[in-house]
């Protein structure tokens, strides 16, 4: 198919695989189609154990096809040093067994299997590669062109004749292709087959002294089964047996099948009361062998209740530890979620600054990335079938296959604030919209509608669409820590109706019962599903699941009673640090005590910082330079957050209330006095800047329509304020945060998503519509003016400190941005107001640091298996 070359992207700083089509076969119409459709049948392919294609290239009259750049030997090489120990062996099988499991489900075959088109990664991960031969099945059916059945030359192409090149290798050619007969997925299952009895004999299973011989092997001679180890189970021997079946209609139909027999599905365990394993073994082969010429479907419904043992099923805790690459941060909405069979853990998690879903099998050792799930801004959630994965970008509702491909537009959300969703049977999407309330969007795409609107104060999340599609549950709170009522949804009557009060997230599971958050523990009560009542009182089931200071709970639920969250141990409200760091990113701890800080901010003359706390005590606290305490400025149950410093140094405005910052409030520094209110209403605003005279506050608050915004508000610098109602500033459907005006006043500089990520800004203040550049190049957040104005700063999305010379008069010039630092800082994705601060010298920054970083726990989830049978016994249903 062409040379492939090691490539370096000098743009994107990564190494890269192109092949390139040779020169004298780029006039053969044939080889040059092969070669578009091996890019077009790749890059529809989206699976960790198959290269990724990055694209194709043409220039100068080359044609060259841009792959991931796979290290490590390849499948051959490694067989050629001797067979591979049996459960070594297995563990790649099941590898490739999934990349063509992914493919087939899109439809493709590989035609092409074979061990040097197999890689090995040094960290244990197989790749697949060359679908070059790869064929789009079609219909066996098609009236219009029936010779369209994969007929496509099997032995040799009429271009190459003379050099003998085969379309696929002969030793590794199903008997049916190797006649040039119409191949199906059946021929990739006799690939496997042929591939693994070489791994593990370290001899090919059909040899001969040339092309010939090789072919006549395959369609006439049986592999030399007693080669195999004695170690390989049973149950795989009779699936690697009728991998190897000559006639296609006694093949295993569906690769699925022989990867759960390689993980061990259709084994059984011999127990005390057996003779003996053997014993035990026979009974279960008729059964195995019968399994077998039945459908991927039927296979595992028989399988399961063949094996399904009687007795009650123990409640086992099993700890997944995350990579220490990966961040659970916190406030970003739920991040684990559980596929409805309870066999696969989905996770949203943090690296380099990049939110990713992850996805890991709970048979397997290691998650692996959702490709295309990058910077997706809510928790994923998957389709009642579990073969999708939804998430959000923005206000942009996304779907994407766990099989694999690109991801799919679902459609818009009229508002880019979610939590929760639930994927209902009907192939419809709810979504707890929060201000909005409940939506509902078709999966296959369309218009969102709003099922129900919130309250008056009030937001609706966490729906859970009930069986039967008659229902929703749902919560209806303020975005408070684990504060809420559980409501039930009529969709047949519009009507909602109180479940149960002083709970969260409330899920139904098939054993009849409810389960709830409160308090940080899971409590369970029996639920009549048909009533939508419950009925008893609530009992404590599992303690200590983390919840985050904006509402959200980090707990999952399958239908097969399996339960996973992430423990309260791992919240990240853990003990932080403030620190200077100057431009060459040299630090310098502050002696104040370590607490859980958020947004520092320092005072005009530098000889104070006012900083909230995300722990306990959920207040705005002063930090004295020169004297080197720690004083608490505000007190009360209220959630005081985001200070601000007034122009004068005398005062502070910040967000407060039961709703994590509804409203606005100003507080002399020196504690003095009592707080004064200048705003109400249910909008969710936290200042983020006061314009140099003092006259308007800039805000960011949450409108139901348009969602996260910029809005500005009137108020008098010294005398009492009369409660004002912000007017719009920035306001549009993407989200706009982070305003920061000037030092000047002329210029207002902010974040937006609009082009599908944050960049950062700037605007002329106060007459925004008078023109708008864009400062940050790849991605920024959370910017900052210096003093003088003479620089603006930023956040680049790998978590770097990035600034721009500019000239803010009267038109403004900007220079590129550079880098000036990178830590490992915190710098949350999706802030609303920044974490940092810069000096009145422009010296140096005041950061938030984790303490001790490098020595922190991993990030962990726990997931319960059997957690129904733990109901049933605590929770008895009468």
């Amino acid at each position: 198919m062409g040379k492939v070359w090691r490539a370096h992207h000098t743009a994107l700083n990564r190494d890269d695989a192109l092949k390139v089509l040779p020169d004298a076969f780029a006039s053969d119409p044939e080889r040059l189609a092969r070669f578009r459709r091996e890019a077009q049948v790749l890059a529809s392919l989206n699976h960790p154990n198959i290269a990724h294609v990055y694209g194709l290239e043409q220039a100068d009259g080359v044609q060259a096809l841009v792959m991931e750049l796979v290290e490590g030997e390849t499948l051959a090489d490694r067989i050629a040093r001797g067979p591979i120990p049996v459960d070594e062996a297995l563990q790649v099988a099941k590898q490739i067994a999934e990349a063509l499991e992914a493919a087939h489900e899109q439809g493709i075959i590989h035609r092409d299997l074979k061990p040097s088109n197999i890689k090995l990664r040094p960290d244990g991960t197989v790749k697949v590669l060359d679908f070059g031969l790869a064929k789009l099945t079609e219909s066996l059916s098609s009236p219009r062109n029936p010779s369209a059945l994969s007929i496509s030359p099997t032995i040799t192409s009429p271009a190459m004749t003379g050099i003998g090149v085969l379309l696929g290798t002969a030793a590794y050619m199903s008997p049916e292709q190797a006649r040039g007969k119409a191949v199906d997925k059946r021929a990739d299952i006799w690939a496997f087959g042929v591939v693994l009895y070489e791994m593990l004999t370290g001899k090919r299973a059909f040899d001969g002294e040339d092309v010939t011989d090789t072919l006549a092997a395959v369609v006439r001679s049986e592999p030399k089964w007693d080669a195999l180890p004695h170690t390989v189970s049973p149950s795989v021997r009779i699936f690697f047996r009728r991998c190897l079946s000559k006639d296609p209609k006694e093949r295993v139909g569906d690769i699925r099948d022989v990867r759960l027999a390689l993980a061990g599905a259709f084994d059984v365990p011999a127990t005390a009361t057996e003779p003996s394993r053997l014993t035990a073994l026979r009974r279960t082969w008729p059964w195995v062998a019968a399994a077998v010429v039945l459908s991927a479907g039927v296979t595992g419904v028989v399988m399961r209740r063949v094996m399904a043992a009687p007795a009650q099923q123990p409640v086992r805790r099993l700890e997944h530890m995350l990579p220490r690459s990966l961040e659970l941060a916190a406030g970003s909405g739920s991040l684990v979620v559980l596929s409805p069979d309870g066999h696969t853990l989905i996770y949203r998690a943090r690296e380099n600054g990049v939110w990713r879903a992850y996805r890991r099998p709970l048979d397997e050792l290691q998650a692996q990335p959702i490709a295309g799930t990058e910077n997706l801004d809510q928790s994923p959630f998957l389709s009642a079938d579990g073969r999708w994965v939804g998430f959000t970008i923005g206000s942009e509702l996304m779907k994407v296959s766990l099989a694999g491909g690109r991801p799919l537009r679902v459609g818009e959300l009229p508002a880019p604030q979610q939590r929760g969703s639930s994927w209902g049977s009907d192939n419809s999407i709810v979504v707890g919209a929060v201000q909005r309330g409940l939506l509902r969007i078709p999966a296959t795409g369309g218009k969102a509608q709003v099922l129900v609107a919130p309250e008056e104060g009030r937001q609706y999340w966490y729906p859970q669409v009930l069986p039967g599609g008659r229902a929703v549950l749902f919560t209806a709170s303020q975005p408070a820590p684990d504060t809420g009522d559980v409501f039930a949804l009529d969709l047949a009557t519009g009507m909602t109706r109180l479940v149960i009060r002083d709970g969260v997230a409330g899920r139904y599971m098939t054993t009849g019962h409810l389960v709830f958050l409160r308090g940080g523990d899971v409590w369970a009560v029996p639920f009549d599903l048909q009533r939508l009542a419950i009925s008893g009182d609530p009992v404590v089931v599992e303690q200590g699941i983390r919840v985050e200071l904006g509402g959200a709970v980090q707990f999952a639920l399958a239908d097969d009673g399996t339960l996973a969250y992430i423990p309260a141990s791992g919240n990240e409200s853990a003990a932080r640090k403030l620190v200077w760091v100057d431009r060459a990113g040299k630090e310098e701890p502050l002696p104040a005590p370590q607490r859980a800080y958020g947004h520092p901010r320092i005072s005009p003359d530098g000889g104070r910082v006012a900083v909230d706390t995300f722990d306990q005590e959920r207040d705005i606290w002063i930090w004295n330079v020169v004297g080197q305490t720690l004083t608490r400025l505000t007190f009360g149950r209220e959630v005081d957050q985001s200070p601000v410093w007034w122009p004068d140094g005398r005062s502070l405005i910040f967000a407060s209330g039961l709703a994590a910052g509804s409203d606005i409030f100003r507080q002399a520094a020196d504690g003095t006095g009592s707080r004064e209110r200048l705003t109400e209403g249910v909008t969710g605003k936290l200042p983020t800047s006061v314009t140099p005279d003092g006259a308007e506050i800039l805000i960011r608050e949450v409108i139901q329509d348009t969602g996260v915004d910029l809005a500005r508000l009137r108020v008098s610098p010294t005398s009492p304020q009369k409660l004002n109602t912000p007017t719009p500033l920035v306001r549009t459907t993407f989200a706009e945060r982070n305003a920061e005006v000037s030092p000047g006043g002329q210029w207002v500089a902010y974040e937006s998503n609009d082009s599908g990520r944050p960049e950062i800004y700037v605007r002329p203040f106060p007459d925004v519509n008078g023109g708008r550049w864009q400062v940050s190049t790849s991605g920024g957040r959370m910017p900052l003016w210096s003093r003088d104005g003479g620089e603006l700063f930023y956040v680049s999305p790998d978590d770097a400190m990035m600034v721009s010379r500019v000239e803010a008069g009267r038109t403004w010039v900007a220079a590129t941005p550079v880098q000036l630092f990178r830590g490992d800082y915190l710098f949350a994705t999706g802030a609303n107001t920044r974490t940092f601060d810069i000096a009145p010298d422009g010296k140096r920054f005041l950061m938030v640091k984790d303490i001790e970083t490098a020595n922190a726990p991993q990030a962990s989830i726990v997931v319960v298996e059997h957690f129904d049978e733990e109901l049933k016994r605590l929770v008895p249903i009468k």
